[in-house]
Parts: C-alpha cells; structure tokens; sequence
C-alpha cells in the first residue's frame, strides 16, 4: 500500500536518503547472483561552490543519490532526489548495442508490451516522506525483476520501439509548444492592435506568419500598412 506523502509531513533529507539507499539496495538483490555484479553508490548535495559529495547522514537541501549497477548483460541506475524529490530507473543493456542507451524502466515496459508501473509510480515523484520512498522504490525493483530477462535479451527492434516512442514524445512536444507560442503572439498582438501599436504587431505575428489564420494574417496586412 503506498502512503500518500502529500497527506504527511515532509521528513529529513538524511532519514530519505538512507530510506532510499536501503529500499534500493533490496529493489536490486535479484540481480546479486548473476555474473559480474556490481553496485555503487553517490550521494551529492547542492552547495554555494557547486555540487558535492557527503555522507548520507550530511545531506541537506536540495540532493541527488544514485544507485548504480551492473551485470554482464545489463546496466543503470536507481535514482532519487533533486527538486521534485523523484525515483526513477534507468537500463542499459551490455555489451551496448548500436544506437541504443539507457533508458527508462518504463520505456522498457512500454516497447515489451508489458503491464506499466503502477499508477502514481510511473514518475516516482514526491516521495518526501520513508514510506513513500520505499514503496516507490519497491514498486520500480519489482516491475525490474519481472522484465529483466527480457531487457537482457531485447534486440535492436525494441530498441527502435522506444526511440521512435521518444521521437514522438518530442514531436508532440514541439508542437505543443509552437501552438503555446502561437496563441500567446496572437493574444499579445490583438492587444497592441487595439492600442494602435502596429510596429509591435508585426514583431509579434511577422515570425509566425506561415502558420497564421487567415483573420490574423489580415490583421498583419493592416498592421504593414500603419507603418
């Protein structure tokens, strides 16, 4: 059952960290037997000269820990802290295949077909409280230990599956974002051109003009002529 951490008090960095170093250690054991295990550990925290290294028990602020691992076949990190307080998992597989790189555990899921994290643990955000650490952390270790057999023996065509999954996340993105630009230049220039400031309508809508509507590309046509 996962605690709403929303519903709690915020607790120390120190006490999340080691929450987080002990829940990721255990997320990870199923992978202790298996040839060429390694695990590793970083625990950083933001200073006025930069970001630095300290003990768990010294964190305070605004932090990042990472749990690195690695066998022959696979390779990532468990990750926790900066400003959202968020756990992710990332994969990679060994030796790297052309192309390829770490991905997100949930990536992985998603171009295996397999049943996604558990809603409210996809992102991991958050997580400001032991309890809401270690269930986020259980919940990415368990997802892992069920498909980390097939990650291991994943070809290039899932590999494709993600980056094209990736490439459209971006494409959607960046047409997200050029509509946000394009309502907010428009919004911006039928104010100026209400106040008959016709030089500032056209910086705003000349840029966008192949993609105008035609009653805005007539209030550019106007606007022109006013200069």
């Amino acid at each position: 059952m996962v605690t709403d951490s929303g519903t709690q008090p915020p607790e120390p960095p120190p006490t999340l960290v080691r929450a987080f170093l002990d829940a990721s250690r255990d997320a990870l054991d199923f992978l202790a037997g298996q040839p060429d295990f390694h695990s590793a550990v970083t625990v950083e925290r933001a200073s006025n000269s930069g970001i630095v290294a300290v003990a768990p028990d010294a964190v305070t602020g605004l932090f990042w820990v990472r749990r690195t691992f690695s066998t022959s076949r696979l390779t990532g990190a468990i990750t926790y802290g900066e400003r959202e307080l968020e756990i992710n998992l990332l994969v990679g597989l060994l030796p790297p295949r052309r192309g390829a790189e770490v991905y997100g555990l949930w990536e992985w899921l998603a171009a295996l077909g397999a049943s996604p994290l558990p809603e409210g643990e996809a992102n991991g955000s958050w997580c400001a409280t032991s309890d809401r650490v270690r269930a986020a952390v259980a919940a990415h270790g368990e997802a892992f230990r069920n498909i980390a057999p097939r990650i291991a023996a994943a070809g290039s065509d899932v590999v494709q599956r993600i980056e094209t999954a990736r490439d459209q996340r971006r494409a959607a993105e960046k047409a997200e974002h050029a509509r946000w630009e394009h309502e907010n230049a428009a919004a911006r220039a039928a104010d100026a051109f209400r106040a008959g400031d016709y030089r500032r309508v056209v910086s705003l809508l000349a840029p966008l003009e192949a993609s105008l509507t035609p009653a805005e590309k007539k209030k550019l046509a106007l606007a022109r002529k006013h200069l």
